[in-house]
This record gives C-alpha cells, sequence and structure tokens, in this order.
C-alpha cells in the first residue's frame, strides 16, 4: 500500500465514510438491528478510514458479562477520535456517556445514542446519573462504555492517562477493555490539549494506512472492600499493565 492517498482516494473514502455511517444510522434507528451487523459496519467504517485491520480479543467476556443482569460498566482508555468506532465494531451492543453538546458534531448523533441506550449527562450530576442508569440495568441491555482517563495526556512512564474517579464511585463490577493503535505512520492521538484541530486529528488517519487497532477485553473486576479511590487504582493498575502486553 501506498504511504500516502492521492486527493480522489482521499475523497473518495470520505464519501464512503459518510456513506457507511448513514447506513449504520439506517440500520440502528429505522429498523434496530444491532449485534454482529453493527460490528461488521463498525468494521468496514474503519476500514474504509484506511485502518488496516481491527482484532479483539476476549469477545466472550463481554457477551456473557452482556447476557446477564450484572451491574457493570465498561471501562475504557480513550486517546482517539475513533475509539467510539473501534468500540463500536469490536463489541457492537453498547452505550456511551454523551455530552449533549457534541451531538452537533454529525447528524443524527443524538438519535443513535437514544438507540444506544446511552446516558445525556447534566453538569454536576454525571456520576448519579451514570449510578442510576447501571443500578437499573437489566440481562441483554447495552453495557455503558466510560472512558474513564477522559482522553488526558499519557504521563511519561505510563501507557493510559490517569483515571477520574466517576466510573467507580458506584462501586459497581468493572469490565476493562484496552484500545490500542499499532504499527502507523501517523499518530491517531486526539492532542487537543496541544491546540490540535478536530477535523484534522479525524481525517489525517485517512492518509496513513498502515494502523492495526487491537482491543483486549480483559477479566471482570470487582471492588470488593476497597474505597472507591482504590477500586479507581486497582483498575487502572491492572490496565496499564495489560496495554504493554498487547
Amino acid at each position: 500500500m501506498k504511504d500516502t492517498l492521492d486527493i480522489f482516494t482521499f475523497i473518495f473514502r470520505l464519501v464512503v465514510q459518510y456513506i457507511l455511517y448513514f447506513i449504520y444510522y439506517i440500520s440502528l434507528v429505522w429498523f434496530g438491528i444491532n449485534g454482529w451487523w453493527l460490528r461488521y459496519l463498525g468494521r468496514n467504517l474503519l476500514y474504509i478510514s484506511n485502518f488496516n485491520r481491527v482484532i479483539v480479543d476476549g469477545f466472550e467476556k463481554f457477551e456473557t458479562m452482556k447476557n446477564s443482569d450484572s451491574k457493570f460498566l465498561i471501562v475504557s482508555n480513550h486517546i482517539s477520535l475513533y475509539d467510539g468506532f473501534v468500540h463500536i465494531a469490536a463489541l457492537g451492543d453498547i452505550g456511551f456517556v454523551a455530552d449533549r453538546d457534541g451531538m452537533i458534531l454529525l447528524c443524527g448523533m443524538y438519535d443513535i445514542n437514544i438507540k444506544l441506550n446511552s446516558v445525556f449527562v447534566d453538569k454536576g450530576k454525571t456520576t448519579q446519573q451514570i449510578i442510576e442508569h447501571v443500578a437499573k440495568r437489566k440481562s441483554r441491555d447495552n453495557p455503558l462504555v466510560l472512558f474513564a482517563d477522559a482522553m488526558e495526556p499519557v504521563p511519561k512512564g505510563k501507557n493510559i492517562a490517569p483515571f477520574r474517579t466517576g466510573a467507580f464511585a458506584g462501586k459497581f463490577d468493572i469490565l476493562p477493555v484496552i484500545i490500542k493503535y499499532k504499527n502507523y505512520k501517523i499518530d491517531p492521538t486526539y492532542k487537543w490539549y496541544e491546540g490540535e484541530n478536530f477535523m484534522i486529528s479525524f481525517y489525517k488517519m485517512l492518509l496513513d494506512g498502515h494502523c492495526d487497532v487491537h482491543v483486549k477485553i480483559l477479566d471482570p473486576v470487582s471492588c470488593g472492600n476497597l474505597s472507591v479511590e482504590q477500586y479507581k487504582d486497582k483498575v487502572y493498575n491492572i490496565m496499564d499493565k495489560a496495554y504493554i502486553e498487547i
């Protein structure tokens, strides 16, 4: 594969990207199709976005937890604007903690998140809304994904940015999911903290063609008698260590 794409290929990928997004919208919002079909669309959206391949380890752990009535959360690291699409490609049936203001970035995002059983948070009430949402979870309900590192920069000597406590405040079981981008020529990290433009960060990956995405689903973690802070640190250390091994 060539190291860079010509302008016509770039535009073609851009157009197909939007077509796949529209098919995803129609499938979910109009027909309520989920599961393998949404994963299939997610993988093809990443492929047309010039990602080389998506590898998923441990999908059966997600299925077991989803099909139970366990009150649990998925905690994941977050460095790229493609992370949400990666979760759809890897897991399919999930919801997100969503900001209403962010729904204007793509047409139809609000309707999609409604169908995914996402949580629209209000400022100052996020933690309580998450706790109430998870406490009502039933078997086969879409689990909620939280990016506990809030896309902050990764400190030197670490592999994942530090976690905030919101995902752990309810002391629900945690299903850790690690995303790792490998073999890329263009860094997929969205460096908003360095002033990187949102659109540039999203579309720069159409110029790569080498990037692999590895998703690893770890064993569930329980709080036990730990404090919220200890629980947060326990999950963080497990994920930070496992990141190296991927």
